[in-house]
């Protein structure tokens, strides 16, 4: 077992400063250094927490939309930096506390779709973290009431499991908890959620010019949301 610990971001991938701010929100995963080659259990665990998460068909199709996705081609240049500026625009007037009227822009209504989208995807896979969050919460407290029972055999792999479902609930927890406190409905709606849709505007936008259908891009932004917190 590792010496020292260390505080890891499963969303560590991310190379992008947009990505970097979102990492702030997803889920805090303490994890043993100094043995990378070494899985440790509760990275194990929580692995498999995942795996049950995802054994569905939209899961399968988030991550062939994914492929599809990287191997579109990439916005021009101009293009690129036309529906990034009128993005900003578009986002800005919605955060403005006395919002001025705009001039529709070309990207109006493909705004309005990715709102739509986004809104779908995120709600999407709340329902899932909140579902997964019941059965840990329920493993954590059974675990629990099998401490505290002086007739319960207890012994070191009791011990060490125990510290296992403590830690992956806490941490799914944390997890939920930042999902949550995206609350994209109000107006106190944290920031990172317009941090992710800029980070994923260009693909989306290429996806729709080459007419794939909303159900699989929402199944493709799902993916996205959860490689905020999800690592192979």
């Amino acid at each position: 077992m590792a010496n020292c610990l260390k505080v890891g971001i499963l969303a560590c991938f991310a190379e992008s400063p947009n990505k970097m701010r979102i990492k702030t929100i997803v889920v805090i995963l303490i994890v043993l250094a100094g043995c990378a080659s070494t899985q440790t259990q509760y990275e194990r665990e929580y692995r498999r927490i995942w795996r049950e998460m995802i054994k569905s068909e939209a899961w399968a199709n988030s991550l062939a939309m994914n492929t599809v996705s990287s191997q579109a081609e990439k916005l021009p240049e101009n293009e690129a930096e036309a529906i990034k500026m009128a993005f900003d625009a578009h986002e800005d007037a919605k955060d403005a506390v006395d919002p001025v009227s705009q001039n529709p822009s070309p990207y109006t209504l493909f705004f309005k779709d990715y709102d739509t989208m986004v809104s779908q995807a995120y709600f999407s896979i709340l329902a899932q973290a909140e579902e997964a969050d019941e059965r840990l919460e329920l493993e954590y407290r059974n675990t629990e009431i099998q401490a505290k029972d002086p007739h319960y055999p207890k012994d070191e792999a009791f011990d060490e499991k125990r510290k296992t479902i403590m830690q992956r609930y806490q941490a799914h927890r944390k997890m939920l908890e930042g999902l949550k406190a995206w609350d994209i409905f109000s107006e106190r709606r944290s920031g990172d959620l317009r941090y992710f849709k800029a980070e994923n505007l260009q693909e989306v936008y290429a996806m729709k010019l080459q007419n794939q259908p909303s159900d699989k891009i929402v199944d493709f932004l799902v993916y996205k949301l959860a490689d905020l917190y999800h690592f192979e």
